[in-house]
């Protein structure tokens, strides 16, 4: 069975489309900027078929768009633009909006942390922040101070691998190539913490007992899987 364009006009898919957004669960404030942008949409062009319309259109709206708005908002509107023909694709409508390409406008430089917000950002992992009320001020220490503290220190998984020295380096010369070793590199201890956490995660959780059992069938040692495991980062990432 063939199925038929629909015969809307922007009036009518606009209302569909803010309709099948509020159905989505989209928050307020998105659906209040779709509603706006789509709203211009009509004001600038009409309320006829969205078949009349081409990809120089849309170019055309988003060049009047652009006069008074900032080049972040010219983007927001070519994101609505480009939502709202995805929608009318379900209705049989050539999607014109595809070929239009992003608006360019800055974006922020993200500052980077001095040595000194460091030292702030854990030591207010550390403990609470003062008190506020008519007793004498005091700070209470924070339970969760050292999982904090590792996420300020460790922002993604490869930075905790290298600082527990379970990292991989190659050895190389010109054309000689060694192998593949942990680094072993930084503190000791979570290295051990993380092969006894192995050991007994393979002794008693099934995802381990099988990751072992798939490296034991290949001929790998048995404490060396115990090593492959905590290498994979099963714990760590």
């Amino acid at each position: 069975m063939t199925v038929t364009q629909t015969s809307l006009t922007l009036r009518t898919a606009r209302e569909k489309f803010i309709t099948a957004l509020e159905a989505d669960g989209l928050s307020p404030n998105t659906i209040r900027e779709y509603c706006r942008v789509t709203g211009q949409l009509l004001a600038f062009f009409g309320d006829i078929s969205p078949a009349e319309l081409s990809p120089d259109d849309l170019r055309r709206f988003l060049a009047d768009y652009r006069r008074s708005r900032s080049p972040k908002t010219v983007y927001n509107a070519w994101v609505v633009l480009r939502s709202f023909w995805r929608y009318l694709e379900e209705h049989r409508y050539p999607n014109i909006a595809r070929s239009l390409r992003a608006p360019r406008y800055p974006r922020p430089a993200t500052r980077l942390l001095t040595p000194q917000d460091i030292r702030s950002l854990l030591k207010a992992c550390e403990y609470t922040a003062p008190s506020k009320d008519k007793r004498k001020p005091f700070r209470m220490p924070r339970p969760t101070a050292r999982r904090d503290k590792a996420l300020v220190r460790f922002p993604n998984p490869k930075a905790l691998v290298a600082y527990a020295g379970l990292d991989v380096t190659l050895h190389q010369s010109g054309c000689f190539q060694g192998r593949r070793r942990l680094s072993k590199r930084g503190d000791p201890l979570p290295r051990h913490v993380l092969y006894l956490m192995a050991v007994t995660l393979t002794r008693h959780t099934r995802r381990f007992t099988q990751a072992f059992t798939h490296y034991r069938q290949k001929g790998r040692a048995v404490r060396k899987i115990f090593v492959i495991l905590s290498v994979r980062r099963r714990f760590l990432a």
